[in-house]
């Protein structure tokens, strides 16, 4: 049995699905708040014994951990369960800063548990399918691609009481695509490619003038293997949240995602299309190219959020703590696809200069050295 503790239970109660695994059963909670520990533990049956305030406690108790809490905690808190040899599965973004990307990295190295970061963008079913038709080939060379996530969290930045939530001081704190792992994630897994470089320019704090901030942030990245991704998230303009746009460019073909409006996921493929000028629907392509356990997915998954990408994301977990495969979202993409945004707010303060990102892949040997 791998028993898991989650940490901060309003953002990781969709992480109960985790009893629905085979020999996996969260068997402990931990929240500041006790009115949050009561309202979870009775709806998903947690003893009372097994409602922690403090994560050290619980940490004894568990052999795996989700990490739901705001994200200026994720880093320390999924160091401390490494550190501890427990298994991690950590909400975005991997960490705030430079300093806790290389702690993390380097205690992700030296544990027997395994860290997984909780980016489930890139288990929605178009950006699967459009994978896999990459992966083979039918986009040619990939060499640009969009992301884009506009969240209207304005309502969420304030308790009624008009005092700032943890989303309005973080936002405070930072500028920049600081929220970019939503729109890199995906761009990543689709052009099979790391981000090498980033800049990054801003609207002006214009809907928002009590944050000091941009209200919308875009970054142009720089790839490894040469490509250009135009990255935007804007969590303040006032309009409705229309969840992310994708778009991918390769030599062969163009895949452009919809936009929350009604609208569809659209393809175009130089070798299959039959009109050079008329995209075509990229469901059509799905019984050719998507994963059968997308076609036929069990009951759960279905009623899974994020399109079913929810479970996915959660059976890729327990796969790893199993030892079947490698962690879908390892430590060093984690890393990687957080710290564009870090960078990308040291882009801004140096005039929006391209700056490099450093891969974290080799940070291995320095973080040996220090030990």
């Amino acid at each position: 049995m791998i028993r898991v503790g989650i940490v901060g239970v309003r953002r990781g109660s969709s992480f109960f699905a985790l009893n629905h695994f085979d020999g996996v059963r969260v068997t402990a909670i931990c929240d500041l708040q006790p009115e949050a520990l009561i309202a979870a533990g009775e709806a998903h049956g947690i003893a009372a014994d097994m409602r922690f305030a403090d994560y050290a406690a619980m940490l004894d108790h568990v052999d795996a951990v989700v990490v739901g809490t705001p994200i200026e905690h994720h880093a320390a808190q999924s160091i401390a369960a490494l550190e501890a040899g427990k298994h991690v599965l950590c909400e975005v973004t991997a960490a705030e800063t430079s300093d806790q990307c290389r702690a993390l990295v380097a205690a992700a190295e030296r544990s027997a548990g395994v860290y997984m970061m909780a980016e489930n963008y890139c288990y929605r079913r178009p950006v699967v399918l459009v994978r896999e038709m990459a992966r083979q080939g039918l986009f040619g060379e990939l060499y640009y691609g969009e992301g884009e996530y506009v969240h209207n969290c304005r309502a969420l930045r304030y308790h009624p009481d008009g005092s700032l939530t943890w989303r309005g001081e973080w936002r405070l704190r930072h500028t920049g695509v600081s929220y970019p792992t939503h729109s890199v994630g995906p761009l990543a897994r689709i052009f099979d490619d790391r981000p090498v470089s980033v800049a990054c320019g801003g609207s002006g704090s214009v809907c928002n003038p009590e944050f000091k901030h941009d209200d919308c942030n875009l970054a142009l990245v720089r790839t490894a293997r040469g490509g250009l991704w135009k990255i935007r998230v804007d969590n303040h303009s006032l309009r409705p949240h229309n969840m992310a746009f994708y778009q991918v460019q390769g030599t062969l073909g163009c895949w452009e995602s919809s936009r929350g409006l009604g609208d569809q996921d659209v393809v175009w493929l130089k070798d299959r299309s039959s009109d050079p000028n008329r995209w075509e629907p990229l469901s059509a392509l799905e019984s050719e190219f998507l994963p059968a356990g997308y076609l036929h997915p069990p009951e759960e998954a279905l009623r899974a959020g994020h399109g079913g990408g929810d479970w996915w994301e959660l059976a890729d977990f327990v796969a790893a703590v199993r030892g079947e495969r490698p962690p879908a979202v390892d430590v060093h993409d984690a890393v990687r696809w957080t710290l564009v945004g870090i960078v990308s707010e040291q882009s801004l303060a140096c005039g929006g200069s391209a700056l490099p990102i450093e891969d974290p892949a080799e940070w291995r040997g320095a973080a040996q050295s220090a030990a």
